[in-house]
């Protein structure tokens, strides 16, 4: 499966969500080595706003819009199904590609032909474009290819910089539309078991950290993404089980390749229902944490129980600036 720039499509999901799309499109359209690039468009009520955006963009740009909303992962599908190209690139309407991401991924696939998913290093950065947090490959290291096992435990990364082989996933039946917050972990887990997955050792994109109205801020406040997690886990080890590869769940594994981040308890505890609440408690005792904030966090729920977990969220929500705060109503989920 050779990769050539004529072959890559980049496909800017979105629905509703317009405060980042120039700077997404921006970042599909002004690659080094330029790629066709549309936007699918899953039931915008703005579409004038819409179309000022893609008149603005240096380069022609397609647009598709879905004739019904066809939710996050139907209308990552929608893309799949209408890409005229073999390989696919999908970008939300909040994230950002590196420059020289099309350059990057032609250059590795020539060095590792053959896989089905190929994915680059991450920087995270918050509302204002400010960077946080870096995850990939360790410098020096140009690609790695990994197993399926390594998928089956977990995402390797968070979602854009991603070039997918059409044929395999549609062949494989593309994103599941029952899980809004493993369906993209799903596919490619199954793109690495049929074809291989390779992991470019630079950041090939940005994925932006905000509270906007999301599937994953909704999944946060209703304590689901770790139960998610784990479903999915437990769904991928018996897949590699039926290809008849040793694979049995692993919690400690799990909490590892899952980690419970301080911040992310704190932001979302007040909000859980006391079975979420417990649920989590017990998952914050049973981890082994490095950072002083995780260890502290976990004396503390262990000293004062549910209740003081719940208490110590809402404090410091209330200690911090308002657009650090979760939307306080459960609002339909942005489609991305």
């Amino acid at each position: 499966m050779s990769v050539a720039p004529a072959e890559i499509s980049i496909a800017l999901t979105m629905f509703r969500r317009l405060d980042f799309m120039a700077a997404a499109l921006d970042s599909a359209v002004r690659q080094t080595l330029p790629v066709n690039v549309w936007v699918q468009d899953d039931g915008c009520d703005r579409p004038a706003e819409v179309q000022r955006l893609l008149t603005a963009a240096p380069r022609p740009v397609g647009y598709r819009r879905n004739p019904q909303p066809r939710g996050i992962f139907g209308n990552m599908n929608a893309a799949l199904a209408a890409c005229p190209t073999p390989w696919l690139s999908i970008l939300h309407d909040d994230d950002l590609l590196a420059s020289d991401f099309v350059a990057r991924l032609v250059n590795v696939a020539a060095a590792a032909p053959g896989a089905a998913l190929y994915f680059g290093g991450t920087i995270f950065i918050d509302a204002q474009g400010r960077r946080l947090r870096e995850r990939g490959l360790p410098r020096g290291e140009a690609w790695r290819r990994v197993s399926p096992e390594t998928f089956a435990h977990g995402n390797q990364f968070p979602f854009p910089g991603q070039l997918i082989h059409v044929p395999t996933a549609r062949a494989l039946g593309g994103f599941p539309t029952h899980a809004p917050f493993t369906g993209d972990w799903d596919l490619w887990f199954r793109l690495a078991l049929a074809g291989g997955a390779v992991q470019v050792g630079a950041p090939l994109a940005r994925y932006r950290c905000h509270t906007c109205d999301r599937v994953t801020t909704e999944m946060q406040r209703a304590g689901r993404t770790v139960p998610a997690c784990i479903v999915q886990t437990r769904v991928n080890l018996a897949r590699l089980r039926a290809t008849g590869r040793p694979a049995c769940f692993d919690r400690q594994r799990f909490l590892q390749e899952h980690p419970l981040r301080a911040r992310d308890i704190l932001l979302v505890a007040g909000s859980w229902s006391r079975r979420a609440l417990r649920y989590h408690r017990q998952m914050l005792l049973r981890s082994r944490f490095t950072s002083r904030n995780e260890r502290w966090l976990r004396l503390w729920s262990r000293v004062t129980g549910d209740r003081g977990l719940r208490l110590l969220s809402r404090i410091w929500l209330f200690t911090r600036s308002p657009g650090m705060r979760l939307p306080a109503g459960s609002r339909r989920a942005v489609s991305l």
